[in-house]
């Protein structure tokens, strides 16, 4: 048996919770009403409320293809998948979700970084635009046999380049931070 203070412990949580859920449902652009939601999500909070996990979960109800980083991915490692997920949604048609996890420390660990993401994310950006030489990315990726993601990350550098400028108009980040 629960006391007073445990069951109104337990209601706030269901009501975080449901709020949380319908926050992601939103972000993945499940939603009934007429109005889309906006195409890419900030989801803040302290740690341990259940972000990653309801993200996840409603992420995976949607059916919708997707893919997730989190702590120690590098710009290099987003942007060779995201190349490779990318073209196969352009072929397929489908809406892509990016799931960043614990941006605090993938695309908020400095001030230049946080400041790029933050505007091409708020600004609705129609590409993705990275001038890093991708050069090492590229021959680790061969080495391994993954000729795909070469091809990919090979199929959206313009000649001459050495970044990636990848279209986002199938894409939809949500972006989880503390």
């Amino acid at each position: 048996m629960y006391t007073k203070t445990q069951k109104s412990y337990i209601e706030l949580g269901l009501e975080q919770d449901d709020r949380l859920g319908k926050q992601i449902t939103r972000a993945i652009g499940v939603t009934k009403k007429k109005v889309e939601a906006k195409r890419h999500t900030m989801i803040s909070g302290p740690p341990g409320v259940g972000k990653t996990f309801t993200t996840v979960k409603e992420i995976k109800k949607s059916n919708k293809p997707w893919i997730a980083f989190g702590p120690g991915s590098t710009l290099a490692n987003i942007c060779a998948k995201l190349a490779y997920e990318v073209k196969k949604v352009q072929e397929s048609g489908e809406e892509l979700i990016v799931l960043i996890d614990d941006a605090d420390d993938i695309i908020f660990k400095d001030k230049v970084s946080m400041n790029q993401w933050k505007l091409a994310l708020a600004k609705d950006e129609p590409e993705f635009r990275r001038d890093i030489d991708l050069t090492t990315t590229i021959s680790k990726l061969k080495k391994q046999g993954r000729d795909e993601i070469v091809d990919a990350i090979e199929y959206f550098q313009e000649e001459g380049e050495i970044g990636v400028t990848i279209p986002l108009d199938q894409v939809r980040f949500i972006v989880l931070c503390n």
